[in-house]
Formats: C-alpha cells, structure tokens, sequence
C-alpha cells in the first residue's frame, strides 16, 4: 500500500511538473507572439513617419540631407555588444568607407562641430558620441590603419575608464562583434543592406526585429537637419505608446538613441562623393 501511494505521488508531482512546464512554454510563446505584431505595428508607424519626411518627387533638393551609413554600423555594434560595441564599430565604419574613398589618412574631419548639443546627457546615445569622439582625439589618423584586435583594446580602455558607464567589457566577445561587423560592412550598399547583413550575425529574433527598427529609423533621419529634432521625438512616442514588453522596449529605445546619435555625430557629407 506505501508503494502505491509514493508511486501514485510521483506521477502526480511528474503531471504537475509537465503542465507548469507546458504552461511557461506556452506564457513565453504568446508574449513572443504579441512583441511580432507589436512591432510590426511600431515599424508601420514608423514607416508612416517616415513618409512626411521624405521629400517630394520633382524637387531639386538631393536625396538625403544627411548621408548615414556609418549609423548601420553604429546600431549593429550596440545591439550586438552595448556601446563599446557600437563606439568601435562607428569606428570602422568611417575607416572603411575612407579607404573605399581613396582618403586614407587625409585630414577629413570625422566629427562634426558639437555633434552633442541636442543630443540627451542621460542617453546611451551620448555615451556613444562621447567616447567616440575620446577615440578620435586619442588616435586621431592612426585608427586609419589600425587593426580590429588595436581597436577593440583602445576602446575596452576608453570604455573602462568613464565611471557614468558603469559596465564591465569582456574584450573577446567585443572583438567578436567588431570582427563581425567588420567583415560585413559595405560602404557602398544601402543601410538597409548593410542590417540584412548584420542580422546573420545573431540568431536572436529581437536582435533581428530591433535592427529592422533602427533600419527605418535611420532611413527616416537622411531626410532630417541636424537640427530638427520633431522627427526622433515622433519616433520615440511611438515607441513609449507601443505594448511592446518594457525590455524590449527599453532595448530599442536605446538603440534608436545610438542612431539618433549617430546622425548628429559624424561628418559624413565630407566623405560622399
């Protein structure tokens, strides 16, 4: 009679567990499920956007005010590796896009005149800005040639210094991102091609929604000045009123931060010819 019973227990207790197990599988596969169609909703809207940016057809205005290649890169190194990853791969970016210019070790000047004025202290954004910008006025031409193992280390120390990040740097996985972004980045192709590319290098589906985001949203600040600031504030509202999940939400936010910021940051005209 014990035995039937601890035996009668043990299924009880197996069943128990499977359901519970049933029932988080299937609590993680719907809110999975909501984040798709919510943010396919949020790329709609901001599509939307988008389109009351875009210039009108027949006007003799040039496509883009802004050229913003480097901010795929820039979006990519964050989403992938946090802000020392998108400060190394903005990095790379710029010094790719020169050596396809033929202007390898020219006096162009990378950083725009105060690329931070309307940019948020409080953002992951500014951090990206400031530390790109101490890369820069360490390193100056030398980053031209330097390999992505230098840079990676100049940046882990840039990064590690700067009390306001608060975050440890684990200098292999920054190296990985950076090789990655490196070995995929074309400065001759479109941003949207440059993500598609990006996104092979992770297998995580909210990495990939959230690069698609950052995507539109880069394509939406080329028909935006420097100083208009209507565009990102839509754009953000739209994120905020989304029921994306608040991670997610926070993660994209940030993201777009990092774009935002990147669009303000580098002189990019000086290298489109």
């Amino acid at each position: 009679m014990k035995k039937i019973i601890i035996y009668t227990l043990s299924v009880v207790f197996c069943c128990s567990s499977f359901s519970c197990s049933s029932e988080t599988q299937d609590s993680v596969s719907n809110n999975s499920s909501k984040d798709e169609i919510e943010l396919s909703k949020l790329k709609g809207q901001i599509v939307n956007i988008n389109s009351s940016y875009t210039k009108k057809e027949g006007t003799r205005m040039p496509k883009w005010l802004r050229w913003l290649i480097f901010g795929s890169a820039d979006v990519a190194g964050f989403v992938l590796g946090d802000v020392a990853g998108a400060t190394g791969a903005s990095t790379l970016a710029w010094t790719a896009t020169k050596e396809e210019k033929q202007l390898i070790n020219s006096d162009i000047v990378a950083i725009k005149m105060h690329p931070d004025i309307i940019v948020d202290s409080a953002t992951v954004g500014y951090l990206h800005n400031k530390f790109s910008k101490e890369l820069f006025a360490n390193y100056g031409n030398a980053l031209d040639t330097m390999s992505v193992s230098s840079l990676t280390n100049a940046v882990c120390k840039i990064v590690s210094r700067d009390k306001s990040y608060g975050k440890v740097v684990d200098e292999n996985e920054l190296k990985k991102v950076l090789s990655g972004i490196n070995e995929n980045f074309n400065p001759n192709a479109s941003i949207s091609e440059n993500i598609n590319k990006f996104k092979s290098l992770t297998v995580n589906n909210q990495q990939k929604s959230t690069l698609d985001l950052c995507s539109s949203v880069l394509d939406g600040l080329q028909n935006v000045d420097d100083s208009d600031t209507t565009y990102i504030a839509k754009v953000n509202k739209a994120i905020e009123q989304s029921q994306i999940n608040p991670s997610l939400k926070k993660n994209i936010t940030e993201s777009v931060s990092v774009a935002n910021a990147s669009a303000l940051l580098w002189n990019g005209d000086a290298l489109k010819k």
